[in-house]
């Protein structure tokens, strides 16, 4: 999405404020040539109370 919205002409910071990333992430990807990050919910890990 970020690569077709250059593509079209966008800059970097109309690109963030439609796709509600920051900056400088846009810029990191169109470096890249990579899409942009899909977050989803984490897998629970284990914690320091659990072993005792």
């Amino acid at each position: 999405m970020i690569l077709e919205l250059k593509r079209q002409g966008l800059g970097v910071s109309a690109i963030a404020r439609q796709t509600g990333l920051d900056r400088k992430t846009v810029r990191k990807y169109l470096e890249r040539g990579l899409e942009a990050p899909v977050y989803g919910p984490r897998e629970p890990e284990e914690r320091l109370a659990d072993k005792y």
